[in-house]
């Protein structure tokens, strides 16, 4: 029941307890008054009972709707409370949607670049790939340049050593022709000097200078300090002769030789700066810019 019924309700009461008050106080001057009085005032009990019991009634029911409107109040209260921390996670929400975007647009901007820089790096890729392939092409060219130079070095390698065997060879008898003319020069200057004694000066036969042929060679074996050559008495090699040891421009040490036969020959290393190993090259220390 709302508060404007209950006020009306209180109103109409109101006017009923006066209306039959100023109703007995008419009848009072008409009928009887007493008896008239004893019925309203039983009238009156009833009706303030009736009143008593509304107002409990009311009271109860004002009770019951305060506690209802606490209620009501507590629940918009917290209703409220509610909405303000919606409201602020609303605001939060806001700030992270904005967040959010502004992530979103560097996002795009980071993608946009890295879009980019993949066009780019695909660009250097396909360069690349290009020059590999050109370098591709260029190495199988040079390796096959490579393979006939290694063709040809061989090739040239071979004729080297039959050269140098040749030439080995040719030393050989230049060695063998120049002890024979030493021979036969000693022979010339002993008959010289004869035909001197005889015959007068104007009958000397010249002798000539025998020209010196460098020995060239290599080490075939070492053991220890000793070691063996490849050439020997047939290219001029000799007893107590030393050889120099060398490897390319560098001086290795120095060899002296023992013992002779026709085709190598074995020596002492009597010196050394470094190890020698075999297949170094040796030349007679005599003639040693020769043989280089």
């Amino acid at each position: 029941m709302s508060t404007l019924t209950k006020i009306f309700v209180v109103l109409v009461t109101v006017f009923s307890i006066a209306f039959t008050m100023s109703t007995i106080s008419f009848v009072a001057r008409t009928n009887d008054w007493k008896a008239l009085a004893e019925a309203y005032r039983a009238e009156r009990n009833i009706v303030e009972t009736n009143m008593v019991s509304q107002s409990a009634a009311h009271a109860a029911e004002k009770a019951s709707w305060l506690d209802a409107r606490k209620g009501h109040l507590r629940q918009v209260a917290s209703l409220e409370a509610d909405l303000q921390v919606l409201r602020q996670e609303l605001q939060e929400a806001s700030g992270g949607l904005g967040r959010v975007e502004l992530e979103k647009k560097e996002a795009t901007a980071l993608a946009r670049g890295l879009r980019g820089l993949l066009q780019v790096e695909s660009e250097h890729r396909n360069a690349a790939e290009s020059q590999r392939k050109f370098f591709q092409e260029r190495n199988i060219e040079l390796e096959t340049r490579n393979l006939d130079l290694k063709e040809r070095v061989d090739e040239l390698s071979a004729q080297k050593l039959v050269l140098v065997e040749q030439q080995r060879q040719f030393e050989q008898q230049i060695n063998i022709l120049q002890e024979e003319k030493r021979k036969l020069s000693s022979g010339s200057r002993r008959a010289a000097v004869g035909q001197f004694e005889v015959g007068g000066a104007d009958e000397v036969i010249p002798v000539e200078p025998v020209a010196a042929t460098p020995i060239r060679g290599r080490l075939l074996k070492i053991d220890g300090d000793l070691a063996m050559v490849s050439v020997g008495s047939a290219d001029g090699v000799q007893e107590n002769m030393t050889f120099v040891i060398y490897r390319g421009q560098e001086y290795v040490g120095d060899l002296r030789i023992t013992d002779v036969e026709p085709d190598r020959s074995a020596g002492k290393i009597v010196r050394s700066r470094s190890t020698p190993r075999v297949d170094d090259s040796v030349a007679d220390e005599a003639r040693f810019g020769m043989a280089g």
